[in-house]
Parts: C-alpha cells; sequence; structure tokens
C-alpha cells in the first residue's frame, strides 16, 4: 500500500483527535484538522462541520489523501433526549462530508463508529456481521451514519472502513468521566458506591486506538470491531482499586445478572497482525494512564 500523506481529521479539539493527530505527526503523516474551537495548530481549520456551505467552502486543502471522521456528540445523562443533535453531529456532518469527498476526488473516508449499536442485541457473542439493536439517540445516530458511509462507498466508490469501538480511555480525557472519576476516589480512599454495577463497559485504551485509526486509513470498505475489555462495572472499579492500592470501601448495587456480550475482534486482529505493537490489557493500560495522571 502506498502511504497516503494528508489527512483531514474531524473533532479537532477532542480528547481521541489530539491524540491522533499527535500519533499521525509522528509517524510523518500531514494532518489538518476540522474543529469548532480555534486550536493552536496551524494546521487547524475553524468550521462548524454541521453547516453544508462551511463544508464546501471552508476545506481550502489540496490534494487530501483520507478523512477521518472522528467528531461526535455524546450526549451527557442529564440532556439525553438529545436526537436533534445527535442527527446534527452524527449523521448530517458525515453526510456533508461524504460528498465533499466526492466532490474532491478525496478516496478515503475513515468512520468511527461505536459498539453501543448493539446495546439492545440477546446474543452473547457479537461479530462484525451481527445485526445491530440500537436503543439510545446516539447508537441510532452512528449507525445511520454507518448506512450513509456504506451507501457512499456502494455508489460513489469512496473507500469507506468503520471502526466500532467503546469507550476510551487516557490521558487528557474529561475529568467528569467514569473512569477518572473512580480513579480519583479510590487513590483519595474515598468511599464508594457502585450504582448499576452490572452494567457491561466495552473499554479501549487510546495508545492503541491511535494506532488501530492508522492501519485503517489502509483498510477496505469493510467493518471492524474493537475493544480491549468487556467488562462490568464491578470489575472496572475493581481493577481500578487493584492498580492504585487503594483502600476504599467499596460497595456495589444492581437488581439485573451480568451476561456479558463477548465482541469477536479477529478482524481488526488480523488487519494489524505483524505488527510491532502488542495490545494493552485493562490493569496496564489503567497502569499506564496513572503514569502522568493528575485529578482536579
Amino acid at each position: 500500500a502506498n502511504k497516503m500523506n494528508k489527512i483531514i481529521i474531524t473533532g479537532g479539539s477532542g480528547f481521541l483527535a489530539k491524540h491522533t493527530i499527535k500519533y499521525l505527526e509522528s509517524k510523518g503523516y500531514e494532518v489538518w484538522d476540522l474543529t469548532r474551537k480555534p486550536n493552536v495548530r496551524s494546521q487547524s481549520i475553524e468550521i462548524d462541520i454541521t453547516n453544508r456551505v462551511d463544508v464546501e467552502t471552508k476545506i481550502s486543502v489540496d490534494n487530501i489523501d483520507a478523512i477521518i471522521h472522528l467528531a461526535a456528540h455524546i450526549p451527557t445523562p442529564e440532556n439525553s433526549p438529545d436526537i436533534e443533535l445527535c442527527q446534527k453531529v452524527n449523521f448530517d456532518s458525515t453526510n456533508f462530508l461524504l460528498k465533499f469527498c466526492c466532490d474532491n476526488n478525496i478516496r478515503r473516508f475513515i468512520y468511527i463508529s461505536s459498539l453501543s449499536i448493539f446495546d439492545d442485541n440477546a446474543e452473547i457473542i457479537i461479530n462484525e456481521k451481527s445485526t445491530p439493536n440500537p436503543k439510545s439517540e446516539y447508537s441510532i445516530s452512528k449507525l445511520s451514519a454507518e448506512y450513509l458511509c456504506r451507501f457512499y462507498s456502494r455508489n460513489y466508490q469512496l473507500i469507506v472502513p468503520i471502526l466500532r469501538i467503546g469507550s476510551i480511555f487516557g490521558e487528557g480525557m474529561n475529568s467528569s468521566r467514569m473512569i477518572p472519576y473512580f480513579i480519583k476516589n479510590c487513590i483519595l480512599n474515598k468511599k464508594i458506591e457502585v450504582y448499576n454495577s452490572n452494567l457491561q463497559l466495552n473499554i479501549s485504551y487510546i495508545k492503541d486506538v491511535v494506532k488501530i485509526i492508522e492501519k485503517l486509513i489502509y483498510a477496505d470498505s469493510e467493518i471492524y470491531h474493537f475493544t480491549t475489555n468487556s467488562i462490568s462495572k464491578r470489575e472496572l472499579v475493581n481493577s481500578i482499586a487493584k492498580v492504585t492500592s487503594s483502600n476504599s470501601k467499596i460497595t456495589y448495587s444492581d437488581e439485573s445478572i451480568f451476561i456479558p456480550k463477548v465482541f469477536d475482534i479477529n478482524k481488526i486482529m488480523t488487519l494489524i497482525e505483524g505488527n510491532t505493537f502488542s495490545l494493552y490489557s485493562l490493569e496496564n493500560g489503567l497502569t499506564d494512564f496513572l503514569k502522568n495522571y493528575h485529578y482536579e
């Protein structure tokens, strides 16, 4: 595969994008990012990708090899009736960007989707051929954007790999999210109550994710699943308590039983086969994260 050199990344000010930009630049790519917030990078383009005219007029970079679409609206539980915003950010922007690829002879579009589209599935083992059963505004908008990607790859010969992934953790993530919250309380040895402790979480460490994203630049129009671990919330908190050597008193409550869904990740493993990197286990990822961890 010949080296792609010029890459556009959306969601430039986000946690995943910052890591992806840094990683790709370290690999010698020229990376431009699209962001609503003016960025410190000289190769940042201030733009609202949910605005069709912005997308058509503001991305004035020639000879782009691929767009990696990372921007997404993830509703917080407090404002979850966010179907409009989810559709606008997760679906409409994908539509405008795919059309932009067609109009500007950009051959590749890498779409980052979500394993949450299987939240309502009953199967125990899920692979890329499983039929999704999304239940949230977020997962519905992510899946509908996937169908759009497939439409463009079929009808306009775009190459559109799709990566479905769980929650990502790592340095620089939002400190109010679940993993930093539990880390902080474990470090401070606070009493912790874990509700919905049998909730399944699919988590991946950022350092693995960026390496996989780079591999996808050269992949075919296929769907790939990746998660480091699919575990219960209870197991997550136990792992965090272990790596932080915490003395927190932890109590768990849940009415439901934990029946884990297993995501088969063989397909992505075949894609990254023969690489020099090995993936992080959950504990290794947490330990690595803690090395530079400062809680507010």
